[in-house]
């Protein structure tokens, strides 16, 4: 007796096709929805990168204000304490940006970061002072022009 022989059946497989395109149509949609909340994730967290540092800028020109209402006129001795410790404050909040922004964006920071850095003034204390009043340009209002720089980099 010879034996049986098997033979391929194209009626079964042809039943598969169907479900075959289902599951493809499920993966394909699937990774799609993935890749989308992905992107929209990710513009969600370079959006509040950018808010924090705007934020952080914010309480500087806040303090900055605060600085221009205390009872010294026409010399604070808070001015270089304060643009001391914002050296550091603005660093920071940048360095912490640093991860979400593009490269052209964080060139134009990192230049003005290090222009704020390096900023020197010509004169210090009551010199400056007198200065100042002569210029019509005070060492406040050179800090504030620094900040809304820093601001208008990421404000949209």
């Amino acid at each position: 007796m010879a034996p049986k022989q098997e033979y391929f059946d194209a009626n079964v497989w042809l039943q598969l096709v169907p479900e075959l395109a289902k599951l493809l149509a499920a993966f394909i949609a699937g990774f799609l929805s993935h890749v989308l909340v992905e992107r929209r994730d990710r513009g969600k967290r370079v959006r509040d990168a950018k808010d924090k540092f705007l934020v952080s800028i914010s309480e500087l020109k806040a303090k900055l204000s605060a600085l221009c209402r205390e009872e010294h006129r026409h010399f604070n001795p808070n001015e270089d304490t304060f643009f001391k410790a914002s050296i550091n404050e603005v660093t920071t909040a940048a360095l912490k940006l640093r991860p979400f922004v593009s490269e052209t964006e964080w060139s134009r920071l990192e230049l003005l970061l290090k222009e704020y850095q390096e900023h020197k003034e010509q004169y210090t204390g009551l010199t400056r002072a007198s200065v100042d009043l002569k210029s019509g340009n005070t060492f406040v209002q050179r800090l504030e022009a620094f900040l809304d720089r820093f601001y208008q980099l990421f404000a949209d």
